[in-house]
Parts: structure tokens; C-alpha cells; sequence
């Protein structure tokens, strides 16, 4: 059990964003199984390669870690795990991460973003980290928009601008209150809060933009009551999803948000008019 909250098993959900560029495409109805079966291994390849930078992290990490109140349950910093241990588990994790990349040449593909994805952990811990929030949170927030990269690239989907700006405004201010909570300055966290509306309303208005991309002007009747409750819903996902965090003085895991009843329901409901104006409608 120790080994599997090193290697934090339960980030590799963080992937699901590499699905992205293929759900809003509109082609996931076209794409094969391989193309799937392509961004299942790219996924857990990544997670791989994450997994040696949450190990560092930890490890860099676990006297700090070892004061905060939810932070110190990590194997590292209560001090569950031996260094030898740790070694082992890096080098294991290290054999198979290399395995795999050998043995499906697709993955060469990415290599460029995995090096991005790398080169950011280092700036991000020996320098982001230590100057303020907003640059540590610029820089989670684009490991997430690398992803969004990987995703198109193995799908071989096109990438519009909406969906990077998107995930990289939403990541951002998820981790931007993070960061807030783990430093407990309440002064920190309410100025955020009363600003953060504006990057909320950003984040509705590239969604928008995205629905008004794929809908043209001749289909426009067909899914125009839809299309207003999908933005509705769109609006409240956001709203309660942010609303229940920043309602928290805590720190807790943004996916863990869903296990509220109202935002499960609103988010399924967003999805099923989302997927009836992209996949059913419009093809």
C-alpha cells in the first residue's frame, strides 16, 4: 500500500485530460480502436514519467510536507519509507517507463513535451515555488495544457486555441487555491476569491466560443434550445464546483468535488447535451 501512495496512483485520473482534444474534435465517433488503444498507453506512459517527478517532489519536499496538516500522511514525509526503498522504486519505475517508450515507436511523437514537461518540474521546484504562488501555479497549470498536446498529437486531431486556454485557466486557478490554502493566510485567500470571478467568466466564454465554432448557421435551429442548456449547465458546473472549493478552508483534491450530488448531477447532465449537439446533431 506504501508503494502505491509513493507513486500516487491515484494522479493518473490528471490524465484523463489527454482525452480532451479527441472528445471536443467531433471525431470520436471516426476514431478507431488503435487511435484509443494509442492514448491509453501515451497516458500511462506520462503517468511513468510523472511518477519520478512526484517522487522528487516528495523527497525535496518532506520537512515542509511533514508540518502540513494533510500533506505529513505522505509516505515520505511521515517517514513510512526508507531512501532505499525510494531508490528502488525510482529505478524499477525507471525501467519500465523506458520499456514501454521502446517498445511503441509512437511515442517518439511526444518526446518534445515529455523534455517541456520535465524541464518545467526542475524550474518549478528549484525556483517557481520559492518566489510566490501565481508563478507556481503558472507552471502546474501548463504542465496541464502539455496534456492537452499529447492528446492531439497521438489522436492526431487538430487542437483549437480555445481548449489550451481553457484547461490552462482552469488548472490555474484550481492550484492557485491550493497554494492559498496551504499557506493559511485567510488575507491571501479572500483576495483571490473576490478576483477570481473574472477568470471564471473567461473560462464560460471560451467554452462559448467553442459552441459557436462548431455550430453554423444552418444548424443553428435544430440545436438551439440545447445549446442554451448546455450553456446554462456549463455555467452552473463551474459555479458549484468553484463555489464548494472556495466555500473550503481546507485543501482538498478538485475531483473530489464530484462526490457532491448537485455537481454530479449538473456535470452528467452537461455532458449528455454536450455529446447530443456534438455527435448526434451535428454529424
Amino acid at each position: 500500500m506504501k508503494y502505491l501512495k509513493l507513486v500516487r496512483l491515484n494522479n493518473i485520473k490528471k490524465n484523463i485530460v489527454i482525452f480532451l482534444p479527441l472528445v471536443f474534435s467531433g471525431e470520436l465517433l471516426e476514431i478507431n480502436f488503435s487511435t484509443i488503444y494509442e492514448l491509453v498507453i501515451a497516458s500511462i506512459y506520462f503517468y511513468l514519467v510523472s511518477i519520478n517527478v512526484y517522487i522528487m517532489n516528495d523527497y525535496f519536499d518532506k520537512f515542509e510536507d511533514a508540518e502540513h496538516p494533510i500533506k505529513k500522511f505522505r509516505v515520505i514525509a511521515s517517514g513510512d519509507i526508507t531512501n532505499v526503498e525510494i531508490f528502488i522504486t525510482l529505478t524499477t519505475n525507471l525501467i519500465l517507463t523506458f520499456s514501454i517508450f521502446s517498445v511503441f515507436n509512437y511515442l517518439n511523437k511526444i518526446n518534445l513535451i515529455i523534455f517541456l514537461y520535465l524541464l518545467n518540474n526542475i524550474v518549478y521546484n528549484l525556483l517557481f515555488k520559492k518566489i510566490n504562488i501565481t508563478l507556481a501555479s503558472t507552471s502546474i497549470a501548463f504542465g496541464f495544457v502539455l496534456r492537452v498536446f499529447i492528446g492531439g498529437i497521438i489522436g492526431n486531431v487538430e487542437i483549437n486555441f480555445w481548449l489550451p486556454l481553457f484547461v490552462f485557466l482552469s488548472t490555474f486557478i484550481v492550484s492557485t487555491l491550493k497554494k492559498i490554502n496551504d499557506t493559511k493566510d485567510i488575507s491571501k485567500y479572500y483576495y483571490f476569491k473576490k478576483r477570481s470571478n473574472k477568470i471564471l467568466s473567461l473560462i464560460l466564454i471560451l467554452y462559448i466560443v467553442h459552441l459557436l465554432m462548431v455550430i453554423s448557421l444552418e444548424n443553428f435551429n435544430e440545436v438551439i434550445f440545447l445549446t442554451f442548456l448546455n450553456i446554462f449547465l456549463s455555467f452552473k458546473v463551474i459555479n458549484l464546483i468553484f463555489k464548494k472549493f472556495l466555500e473550503s478552508l481546507s485543501p482538498i483534491d478538485p475531483l473530489d468535488l464530484f462526490k457532491f450530488n448537485s455537481v454530479t448531477l449538473t456535470f452528467v447532465l452537461w455532458a449528455i447535451t454536450y455529446l447530443q449537439i456534438r455527435y448526434l446533431i451535428l454529424t
